[in-house]
């Protein structure tokens, strides 16, 4: 297994040098500086900075791809992460990384003892039957096997408070075209508020497929047994492009040492 799991970060690493990262990795990078300020002093090294807190979580009752859920899950170690489905770089680099971390964890013997959560940051027209999709293809054996991933995704509203209890920053954005071509053909990047955006869905004013996307936070928020936020893994630039090995050794890394806590 080991093999097939080392292959799987091999090729998500293919895409290390598509532009979308640098887009995909502002929004994070301005909520780590946030972490900072709020938590103590982080650790890490070239590939992952490890913030720490101790932050009690208020709880939802959300719908997901596996029925409804409070969350976070007690009586667990929580591995929480923003992703959406038709993300087109870092969201599947977190999958490949945790699916390495699943592996490792499964080898320890605690698959029973943790829970994935995805907070889904595309309320916007994605759906729980794509989420569920996507999980069964990504660790359908793992699924079977007893592992717990919940993909969480509500309307906007609710989905926001979630956002808000993590610190998880969206900004979805669209790439309008320039019908006059030339040199500025490629200067349609466009920043929009949640609010805006689902506007412009309505009115029909752009296709969020194929001309739109969610910048998000990226990386792992870590939730001890009683529901108390205790790290978020953030991974560098360094660490989605060529690291992420190693992101996922630390990962498991702080797993455990939550899972030794109690």
């Amino acid at each position: 297994m080991q093999v097939k799991y080392l292959v799987f970060l091999g090729v998500v690493v293919i895409f290390a040098l598509v532009a979308s990262v640098g887009l995909g990795l502002l929004v994070g990078q301005k909520i780590l500086g946030e972490a900072k300020k709020e938590s103590s002093v982080p650790v890490g090294n070239t590939y992952v900075t490890i913030i720490q807190y101790n932050k009690p979580l208020s709880e939802f009752t959300v719908q997901s791809t596996f029925g409804e859920v409070t969350i976070p899950v007690k009586g667990k170690v929580n591995i929480v992460t923003p992703q959406y489905v038709n993300c087109p770089d870092v969201c599947h680099w977190e999958t490949g990384i945790i699916l390495y971390a699943v592996e490792v964890l499964k080898e320890k013997g605690y698959l029973d003892d943790i829970v994935i959560i995805t907070v889904g940051t595309n309320p916007f027209y994605e759906t729980l039957d794509q989420g569920r999709e996507y999980q069964l293809s990504k660790m359908g054996d793992y699924i079977e096997q007893g592992l717990k991933w919940y993909w969480v995704l509500e309307p906007y509203e609710k989905q926001k408070q979630i956002w808000d209890a993590f610190g998880i920053g969206v900004v979805p954005y669209c790439i309008l075209e320039n019908e006059g071509g030339g040199e500025e053909a490629d200067d349609g990047y466009v920043e929009l508020s949640p609010e805006e955006f689902l506007q412009w869905i309505e009115e029909g004013k752009v296709d969020p497929v194929l001309q739109c996307g969610v910048n998000h936070t990226a990386g792992f928020f870590l939730v001890d047994s009683q529901g108390n936020l205790r790290y978020f893994v953030a991974p560098t630039q360094d660490g989605w492009v060529k690291g992420q090995k190693y992101v996922a050794e630390a990962l498991v890394e702080y797993v455990v040492k939550l899972l030794e806590e109690g």
